[in-house]
Formats: C-alpha cells, structure tokens, sequence
C-alpha cells in the first residue's frame, strides 16, 4: 500500500559528474554548513531552492561505500514511523550519492543528556518509549540497526526521538543471524564483539546501554581507550550501576544488559515492563505516523521530491 508513494525516492541517476559533494547539490539547494558526520559519510544542512525548506543531507563517495549506501537508502525508502527519520530522496552522481533528509534541528541526544548531567526518569521513560517504539518497528519489518547510541538520536524541536543513521543497518530473514562485527564498540553487545551469531538481541542490548546513558549520563563501558581492554571490560566485566537507580529502571537495565543473549530482555518484555508501562501516554500509535495538521511547507517539499498526496 506505501511502496507506490515511494516509488520517486529512488535514487536518480544520469546527473552530472561532480568533483566536490557540493556540486551535485546545486540545482536544487544551497548547502548552508556541516552539521555532523554519519557512519560512512559527511551530513551537511541544505535549503531547498523552490520551498525554502532546509533538509539534512549525507553526501558519500559512491565507489568507497556502494553496498551501505545501496542497503541504508533501501531501507529508509522501507520505513515511516514518527521516531525514525525520513529520507525525501536519493541522488546519483559520477562520484557522490546524496541522501536528502528531512533536518531534526534539537541535535544529538548524546549533547542533550551531557547539558544536563543525566535525565530525570519521566524524561529518560518518554524518549526510551519513542526509541523503542522504533526498534519495535524496524523488528517487526526484519531489519537490525546495528549501531543505537545517542549519536544516533537527534531530538526535533519539541525534543522528540528520531533514529538515523542506517549505513550499518541490514535486513534479515525470521530467526536468521549474523556474524558481521559493526556498530559502536561502547554500545555494542558482546555477542556482536565476540563476532558470534547474533539477532534482535543485539538492538536490545545497545537499547540497554543507551537507557543507561540517559539515567547515569555516561556509558556502562565508557573510558577504555585499547580495543583489548574494551572489548575485555564489556564481555566480561560487571559495569557500575549507581544506588540512586533503583526500582523498576533499575531491573529493566540489569535485564536489557544481560551478557547471555538467551537471559536478556526481549522486546516484548521490555513493551511490557513496569516502568515503561507507566509511561504509556508516551507510546506513538498508528494515527500518530502522519500529522493531524500537515505542514504545507513540507508537503511542498515533499510534491517537489515525487510524493503525489
């Protein structure tokens, strides 16, 4: 039923060859500045020429990253959930591909939660709820993220969750593993270290990590700078969980961190726990997916990249 509105997003060849990510942007946008640095690839804010509207854009060398660029662009044209960012459109060039996006301006979670120290509960359970609301939907659609940490939550204007980076997300078959070590070591599960066989586990253990984060306002694994002693300090040693978390956030960490995939929280388990139960005000519905009052801006926007609504 979607896949038709999606059809435009692909990607488009046949543009001029462009020397800098710069040039393959120029018809249609004025870039403004760098704004942040994905997985494989430099994220720069742009305008869109005839809407005024600014977007985020990922510029990466084609021939250096072909098979990400390939799997993140197939995936995000998969997907629409309110938390995960949306991708407009993909352009082809001779040297670059670009990923035009929409912008979520509050930034990284990862400088939200250091402005403060560390989150309040009600706070960490309404964004944890929307990050998870997400995974839950990118599970239910067989597809791993491979690398949730709060440098992978931005947050909008109303301080609202939004999953990006897909370069190292990958989809998978019903009770298929992978082997591929990748991700972000502080926040990857040991299983994914050790390279063994891993599945939705892994999101669920790095979801551990980045609720510790939020409460704690650091890493459980933070501050090995040799990759031995890293990878050492996350399979095998307990991590420094603080007297003032206690009660249910408490359990729902030691559960999502658990170093046995088999022990860990699944993802119902994590849906059904007390302490995001009282939180369910905050969990988005299927009605929530489109705006009540549509931006006419960003439909504006969106009619320019294709979408016939």
């Amino acid at each position: 039923m979607e896949c038709g509105r999606r059809e435009r997003r692909e990607a488009r060849p046949g543009l001029p060859a462009s020397s800098t990510p710069e040039d393959g942007l120029k018809d249609n946008h004025v870039v403004l500045r760098d704004i942040g640095k994905g997985a494989f690839g430099q994220v720069r804010l742009a305008r869109h020429i005839l809407t005024g509207i600014q977007v985020a854009v990922k510029a990466l060398p084609a021939r250096r990253h072909k098979q990400f660029l390939r799997r993140e662009m197939a995936i995000l044209k998969a997907v629409e959930h309110p938390h995960i960012v949306q991708l407009f459109e993909g352009l082809v060039t001779g040297k670059f591909v670009y990923l035009v996006m929409e912008h979520v301006s509050g930034g990284p979670l990862a400088h939200y939660v250091q402005a403060l120290g560390m989150l309040q509960e009600k706070e960490a359970r309404r964004l944890f709820w929307q990050v998870v609301g997400a995974v839950n939907y990118l599970h239910q659609r067989h597809i791993l993220h491979r690398d949730l940490q709060p440098h992978n939550i931005l947050l909008d204007w109303q301080t609202n969750a939004k999953v990006i980076d897909f370069g190292l997300a990958c989809h998978f078959r019903p009770r298929q593993e992978v082997t591929q070590f990748c991700g972000t070591r502080v926040y990857s599960a040991p299983e994914v270290c050790l390279q063994e066989a891993y599945g939705t586990a892994a999101d669920l253990w790095s979801l551990g990590a980045v609720l510790y984060f939020m409460l704690i306002g650091s890493s459980p694994f933070e501050g090995w700078d040799f990759q031995e002693r890293l990878w050492s300090q996350t399979m095998w040693k307990d991590y420094f969980l603080p007297a003032y978390v206690t009660g249910w956030s408490r359990r729902l960490l030691i559960h999502l961190l658990a170093k046995n995939p088999r022990s860990r929280a699944t993802m119902d388990d994590v849906l059904e726990h007390p302490w995001l139960q009282s939180g369910k005000e905050y969990s988005s519905s299927p009605r929530d997916l489109l705006p009540k009052h549509p931006n006419v801006a960003v439909l504006g926007l969106m009619h320019c990249f294709g979408y016939h609504l």
